[in-house]
């Protein structure tokens, strides 16, 4: 049994960028989700994003990430999942202007561990997705 990948699609839906540096900052993505056919070895989906921009300049400079997981019930995921982003106050510096890239992709979370999912060539089976999705990746400009 194949597992398939039906559709994936992502979005940046917000930008919320404050006027004074003394609010926080939250990005979205949301990407529909509709998988069948996983292996029952595969607990939980995942999606990963990540912002680089030179103007995070902390908690950790030049990056911010965050995650969402999902349960997989009867071998089938079919959802929105959403990941906000949240720069606290004070971590960026003078954005405007300045471009940010981004990039989000789907992770598999087993018994043993989190990973990627792989293509037909894998070295583990229950992570194989067909088709399996390239990250997603964009910019903007804070």
């Amino acid at each position: 049994m194949i597992p398939r990948l039906l559709t994936s699609a992502i979005a940046l839906i917000a930008l919320s960028v404050p006027s004074s540096l003394s609010a926080q900052t939250m990005v979205t993505f949301e990407m529909p989700v509709k998988l069948t056919q996983l292996a029952p070895e595969i607990l939980k989906v995942g999606m990963y994003c990540d912002i680089k921009s030179q103007a995070i300049v902390s908690p950790n400079p030049g990056l911010a990430s965050a995650t969402d997981e999902v349960s997989v019930v009867g071998g089938q995921l079919i959802t929105t999942m959403r990941v906000v982003i949240t720069l606290p106050s004070g971590s960026l510096q003078a954005p405007a202007g300045k471009t940010a890239n981004y990039t989000c992709y789907l992770t598999a979370r087993t018994a043993t561990g989190l990973g990627g999912f792989t293509d037909a060539t894998g070295p583990n089976p229950a992570t194989v997705l067909t088709p399996n999705p390239p990250p997603v990746t964009g910019s903007f400009t804070w």
